[in-house]
């Protein structure tokens, strides 16, 4: 009973929806509906059919889009990926140029701050379900902060052997630090929290004090 109506809940769905909305719209609309049931119910309880039905599309529509669940899902983390990195890109790109220790001290409040307020989608996406190594992802996220170094190092602001690495090792340290406040017990102090990592990557970089 339950499953003939959701089924006739699709349908009816699937026929307020305009035929004329471009594919981007609806692949956006099915990411949208899957990433708000995903956050209410889990990845494993969603189903195909309530995502469909929460973009008010067809069942068969989904998977013009997507093969699965598991393809939607590493479509959800793509899409933070990306706009996490224009958020951060975008707030050091607000700072004055020469200005290189408030590049970095506005880089880790616009990284940590984005991870700390997307807490629970953070937790949904990377740490609730299964996902494929090598997704690329991680070179997304510290993309923002490599080019940084890269440059700061080009103007003399400070002088590294390989700035990849050190942009791995502070992301890496930053992202660690963020997860076990999200995943702890313990109430965050976002203050602490952002004046410790600051500090740390400051003294990497040769101006702390």
């Amino acid at each position: 009973m339950v499953e003939k109506e959701e089924r006739l809940a699709m349908e009816t769905a699937a026929t307020r929806k305009p035929r004329t909305q471009p594919p981007e719209k609806r692949r956006d609309d099915l990411m949208n509906a899957a990433q708000k049931l995903f956050l209410e119910h889990g990845i494993l309880a969603t189903t195909i059919e309530q995502i469909a039905l929460g973009a008010e599309l067809s069942k068969g529509a989904f998977y013009l889009h997507f093969d699965s669940k598991d393809e939607i899902h590493l479509a959800l983390c793509e899409r933070f990926s990306l706009r996490f990195n224009d958020s951060v890109r975008d707030a050091v790109a607000r700072v004055p140029k020469d200005d290189w220790r408030r590049k970095v001290t506005t880089w880790v409040r616009a990284t940590v701050g984005g991870l700390l307020d997307e807490g629970d989608l953070v937790n949904m996406l990377f740490h609730s379900h299964p996902i494929p190594a090598n997704t690329g992802w991680d070179d997304i996220v510290v993309a923002p902060l490599l080019d940084l170094l890269d440059a700061g190092a080009a103007r003399g602001a400070w002088k590294l052997e390989d700035s990849r690495f050190t942009a791995i090792f502070l992301y890496s340290g930053l992202h660690g630090v963020v997860d076990d406040a999200l995943m702890g017990e313990r109430r965050t102090n976002r203050t602490r929290l952002m004046r410790g990592i600051e500090t740390m990557c400051l003294t990497a970089l040769g101006l702390a004090g």
